[in-house]
């Protein structure tokens, strides 16, 4: 009587296991990575493979997110969420023709209600040049210097003379340019790649646009398969953001500049 039982407790748990070894598989022919996986473009020669190093990586088995391709990614980056104020430090690097070598140097930018501060810190770690953005101004001072130059903003660029790249370096692409695009991961952030090339330099960029902060934490330029520039986010957070950030060396601070531009100078 017992050993009936048995039996057939046995027939059951076999059909179950088979039944879920089946699910299992259907499963993974739906949800599979092969869709959504991102072969990230060729390391320039001489230089480490990224992905060797543990850095890039692809993301895959993510059913859940929208299809990237040349003709939305751009608004894909632009609706992503960001937050108000935030911070982020870089290490950005330029490597010279030739294999003369290269530099590395530290950039810090904070962000609060619409306004910009970046930090430019020299080869010897210490801070030289600053620049704050508003919507309307762009205000430049050497450090330990209390005059500052205006410009227009939108006329001088933080890529310009901070070598910092930012999402809204990808919006402003030509659509045609964008050579690849797709999710994939820096270090574990999930990302979106863009791929595209620059006819100006004649180069490739990448860029790694965070889906967790919104924003740029990666980027690099090759040319004839060689890297020339590298930046990588080593710092980000929301708190300690605070209005002295945005103080000019002359004691105003752009939230409450009223009317007149107080500066000594101006750029046109």
């Amino acid at each position: 009587m017992f050993k009936g039982k048995s039996t057939i407790f046995t027939i059951l748990a076999a059909v179950t296991l088979v039944i879920a070894v089946f699910a299992g598989i259907y499963a993974s022919s739906i949800f599979g990575g092969d869709n959504y996986e991102i072969a990230l473009p060729p390391v320039p020669s001489g230089e480490p493979d990224p992905g060797e190093q543990g850095n890039y990586r692809p993301v895959s088995d993510i059913p859940s997110l929208a299809l990237i391709t040349a003709d939305n990614v751009q608004a894909c980056i632009r609706d992503l969420e960001r937050p108000s104020a935030f911070f982020q430090e870089f290490v950005v690097e330029l490597f010279f023709e030739g294999g003369a070598g290269h530099s590395s140097v530290r950039r810090e930018r904070y962000v609060m209600d619409g306004c910009e501060r970046i930090y430019v810190y020299n080869s010897s770690g210490k801070i030289s040049e600053n620049f704050i953005i508003t919507e309307d101004k762009t205000y430049i001072w050497d450090e330990g210097n209390r005059q500052y130059l205006t410009s227009p903003t939108g006329s001088i660029l933080p890529d310009d003379v901070a070598q910092i790249l930012t999402y809204e370096s990808i919006l402003d692409l030509d659509k045609g340019s964008i050579t690849a695009c797709g999710y994939a991961a820096v270090g574990e952030t999930p990302c979106i790649f863009v791929e595209a090339y620059d006819s100006d330099l004649k180069a490739a960029r990448n860029y790694w646009i965070s889906l967790e902060s919104g924003l740029l934490i990666s980027a690099n330029i090759t040319k004839d398969e060689k890297l020339t520039y590298q930046m990588n986010q080593t710092a980000y957070g929301q708190n300690g953001v605070y209005e002295t950030y945005f103080d000019l060396p002359d004691g105003n601070n752009v939230f409450y500049l009223d009317g007149g531009d107080p500066s000594q100078d101006a750029w046109e």
